[in-house]
């Protein structure tokens, strides 16, 4: 299935379309069956309400974010040879860059806690990321390479350049590691990504330290904000449901 359907059928699934089309439909029906049309918006409305909530969106990503920080001790005694750090988008016509395509601000958090453990370690990094939609701009490892070496005064070693998802970023990374008889590795991604991310890098083959990064799943207590629907509560709730549609998508098709 080409790339570009795939996320249009994956938009289309998760919140908020599927809540906006499940109400769509309510208020459709509603003239002719009142209590069914009723049921539907109530569904979308209440989803909508429960997704929004901080306190429900923390508990979501506690069920995803089950690697706990890197430390000292398992850098000093890691067996990895290479640290892989992963792409996650770009922002296209950034006008405080001149109009020039960037990587997200997400693949930023990464790039810097890739750089601080590679410091750490001495090991070489390698960044992987393809041209997702845009086959005309760059992609995300060329715009990665360029923000390490512009921002962090540091360079990979490798650009894997052709994957469009984490499984083809494992994939990829593999057959260019493999050739440096490399397979023990750090990874690093967002807290939330990581379990998708350590499953398609062993199914690769590759032996995974997880190096999480950007925990969101850390609440000390609970506020009475906590239990006020908000926008970025509802975003938080999207992504865990992004990453366990992922899942099940990769099961099926890899």
């Amino acid at each position: 299935m080409d790339i570009f359907l795939i996320y249009i059928v994956k938009t289309l699934i998760l919140p908020p379309a599927s809540l906006l089309i499940l109400a769509l439909l309510g208020l459709i029906i509603h003239s002719k069956r009142q209590k069914l049309g009723i049921s539907l918006i109530t569904l979308a409305l209440l989803a909508l309400t429960i997704l929004s909530l901080p306190l429900v969106s923390v508990f979501l990503t506690s069920t995803q974010e089950i690697y706990p920080a890197i430390n000292s001790s398992q850098l000093q005694q890691t067996n990895a040879r290479a640290i892989v750090v992963l792409g996650g988008g770009t922002r296209s016509s950034a006008p405080e860059y001149n109009n020039r395509t960037i990587i997200h601000n997400r693949v930023f958090d990464r790039l810097r806690y890739a750089v601080r453990l590679a410091k750490k370690t001495g090991l070489p990094l390698l960044v992987s990321g393809g041209k997702v939609v845009d086959r005309n701009q760059p992609s995300e490892a060329e715009l990665m390479q360029e923000t390490l070496i512009n921002d962090f005064q540091f360079k990979a070693t490798w650009l894997e350049d052709k994957s469009r998802n984490t499984a083809e970023n494992a994939y990829y990374s593999y057959a260019l590691l493999s050739k440096e008889k490399i397979s023990r590795i750090i990874l690093v991604t967002h807290a939330l990504h990581m379990a998708r991310a350590v499953q398609q890098f062993q199914n690769a083959g590759f032996q995974v330290t997880p190096a999480p990064t950007a925990f969101i799943s850390q609440l000390d207590q609970i506020t009475a904000l906590d239990l006020i629907p908000s926008a970025p509560a509802f975003e938080v709730s999207s992504g865990v449901l992004h990453e366990l549609l992922g899942r099940w998508w990769y099961q099926i098709r890899y």
